[in-house]
């Protein structure tokens, strides 16, 4: 069926077969991609395993947590040379 789908609209069976067995595989075993993406941490392995009982609004929220993580992160590591105590008793 894929390699009729393919014919049809003229695209690379190899390819989507390809993207076809990941999705399978992510849909599984989602801690198995990350393992071949060189990703060991436990902690984002255990989240991964997760990730497809959570709602689109919960993934949502989890993004935006992180992104405001490294954000913070970002603005006090740009103070060259001053010790993370110090920045926290000028802020």
């Amino acid at each position: 069926m894929l390699r009729d789908l393919c014919r049809e609209l003229n695209l690379d069976f190899q390819e989507l077969e390809i993207i076809v067995v990941l999705d399978k595989l992510r849909q599984k075993h989602p801690g198995v991609l990350l393992h071949i993406a060189g990703v060991a941490e436990p902690e984002i392995i255990a989240i991964a395993r997760q990730w497809p009982s959570l709602s689109d609004d919960q993934k949502q929220h989890i993004r935006w947590l992180v992104a405001k993580f490294v954000e913070e992160n970002a603005s006090n590591s740009t103070l060259p040379g001053i010790e993370q105590t110090e920045r926290k008793k000028t802020q």
